[in-house]
Parts: structure tokens; sequence; C-alpha cells
């Protein structure tokens, strides 16, 4: 998930809440805008805002997986672990 997030950043120019969670979660299979809405509300940025992928990509991890679960099951380690994998 974070190559494909920094991917998104770094190779498409998709710079907020609103594009990355359009193209992770196209509306043709999710309620896109309450995904959107969900994300943005839980890194505390507007959906249409500017934000470096690459400063708060464990924040937008976590966020993505809690709406895509409900919950998050990966400690904060983990996820960090991750991403300094790629």
């Amino acid at each position: 998930m974070a190559r494909v997030l920094l991917n998104y950043q770094n190779l498409y120019g998709l710079r907020s809440v609103e594009q990355i969670i359009n193209r992770w979660a196209p509306s043709n299979e999710n309620d896109t805008q309450s995904y959107i809405d969900s994300v943005a509300d839980k890194l505390g940025v507007h959906p249409w805002a500017n934000i470096s992928v690459q400063r708060n990509l464990s924040e937008l991890i976590t966020a993505i997986i809690v709406h895509e679960n409900g919950m998050n099951p990966y400690r904060e380690v983990t996820i960090n672990e991750a991403i300094a994998l790629v």
C-alpha cells in the first residue's frame, strides 16, 4: 500500500485525499465520497487540501485500513516497518 500511495503522488501527481481516494477506491466499487471524508477527517485535513503523501504515509495507511476494516489490526510499529521497506 505504501508503494502504491507514493506512486499516486510521484507518478500521477495526486496530492489531495480526494484525488488519492478517488483512484484507490473508485465510485463504481465504493461510496467514494464517504471514504474521502473518513480519511480526510482522520488526517485532520480538508479533502481537497494538498498533502505530502511521504510525510503523512503512516496516518494515511492507517486511515485507509480503518475505513476498509472498521478497525486497525496492525501496531503502528508494524506499519512503520513496512513503510521503511519501500
